[in-house]
């Protein structure tokens, strides 16, 4: 009888506790759909969200093919953007909160089904810099947009070209297209290569987009490491929506290595004049390949204070196309106080170009560049402790692991009372 009576309670706790786990939850209306939506257009839907239980701060996210369309705003400040949310109430009922959410189709985007997520996530409530930390709650409303309207599909071929080639580099094919639709285009590009009139490969390229009312270079590779020197020609399709647009026949040659030139200019440097020891300081080089060759360039450098080599430093190689500029980037991180000369070059092909000596001030982690002021929080993080840690745990956590403790509890004493 005893057991039973044990029996009955441990049930009965368990009936009493169960409400709780679902007292703390987190909805929203679970589908948003825009039928015959035309491009340029922006479309306002309200989604109704509920937080049970709790007070709760919420993040927007979006997902899938409509994630760069869509915005949240406050329903009571439709022109204020917002990314997260308190949604709070007097009782559960009342705990809810309605959201504008605009979806703006882009100009240029085909006629089709687009499809994607606004997703709401329980998070932290965080003071201003600070990093909202995101819970187990989360909630999300399923978008679908059906673009309709008049297509207009079109572009033109400005030109196809291609220039002689090392052998074991990459032979670049390039199409400049322009695309005088009113939709982006994909335009695919097909090519094959001959040797004395026979085939020896063809290949299709088809991962270029290009915006409505603009003119896109169209880089296609063909990788000559295994080839012979020698003549050659290409053969080079353009084809837009099954439509050809450009046709095209190249002559090149493979030539050995070293046959082209390689060289290069120095177009900007650019570093900060102070930092503070241990941080990191940015070397950043813009650097133009003037050679007849596509290379890998990257920054050398050594690091002097006074007479004194401190570091030698490497950037991280960059591809730069023949004809064209990039950024190439080192670092250095300075231990110590004082004043540094940075020394360096752009090495490249064996060739490097020299650029301006650098100078560098390094300063005291107190002082602030540019202030004379001290800042008031410590640099090395000490300071006073404040709160309590289960203030940053939800409810939703904490109500869960209470009710298993309380099930553990009473199934240890009905164990106990069958002995």
């Amino acid at each position: 009888m005893k057991s039973k009576t044990i029996l009955v309670s441990f049930l009965f706790a368990i009936f009493l506790l169960t409400p709780l786990v679902y007292a703390y939850g987190l909805t929203m209306d679970t589908t948003l759909k825009i039928d015959d939506a035309s491009r340029g257009q922006t479309y306002e839907k309200m989604i109704r969200i509920h937080a049970t239980g709790i007070d709760m701060n919420v993040e927007f996210t979006t997902e899938g093919d409509i994630a760069d369309w869509v915005k949240v705003y406050r329903m009571d400040e439709p022109e204020t953007e917002i990314t997260t949310l308190l949604i709070q109430g007097e009782t559960n009922l009342e705990r809810f909160v309605n959201v504008l959410a605009k979806i703006s189709v882009p100009e240029d985007t085909p006629v089709g089904i687009y499809e994607g997520k606004i997703v709401a996530q329980q998070v932290s409530e965080v003071a201003e810099g600070e990093t909202a930390q995101s819970f187990g709650l989360r909630a999300s409303t399923q978008v679908k947009v059906i673009v309709t309207g008049t297509q207009n599909l079109d572009g033109k071929v400005m030109s196809i070209t291609a220039d002689d080639v090392e052998l074991a580099r990459p032979l670049k094919i390039v199409v400049n297209f322009r695309n005088e639709g009113n939709v982006l285009a994909n335009p695919d590009i097909d090519v094959e290569i001959t040797k004395n009139g026979k085939s020896i490969d063809s290949f299709e390229y088809s991962d270029a987009i290009v915006k409505v009312g603009t003119v896109e270079e169209i880089v296609v590779d063909w990788e000559t490491a295994g080839q012979t020197i020698g003549d050659y020609r290409a053969h080079v399709q353009v084809m837009l929506d099954s439509e050809e647009l450009g046709d095209e026949t190249i002559d090149f040659k493979i030539l050995e290595r070293g046959a082209l030139s390689a060289d290069g200019e120095i177009v900007s440097v650019n570093s900060p004049d102070e930092v503070v020891v241990g941080k990191t300081a940015k070397i950043e080089v813009e650097f133009k390949n003037t050679g007849d060759i596509d290379m890998d360039a990257k920054i050398k450098a050594e690091v002097y204070s006074g007479e004194d080599l401190v570091k030698v430093i490497e950037g991280d190689s960059v591809f730069v196309n023949s004809g064209r500029a990039e950024k190439i980037v080192a670092y250095f991180t300075p231990d110590a106080e004082g004043t540094y000369s940075i020394e360096g070059h752009v090495a490249y092909e064996g060739k490097k170009t020299t650029f301006e000596t650098i100078s560098l001030a390094v300063v005291s982690e107190t002082v602030s560049l540019g202030d004379d002021t001290t800042p008031e929080t410590p640099a090395d993080g000490t300071g006073e402790i404040t709160g309590n840690f289960l203030d940053d745990i939800p409810m939703s956590f904490l109500v869960p692991v209470g009710i298993v403790i309380v099930v553990v509890f009473f199934l240890g004493l009905f164990m106990w009372a069958k002995r």
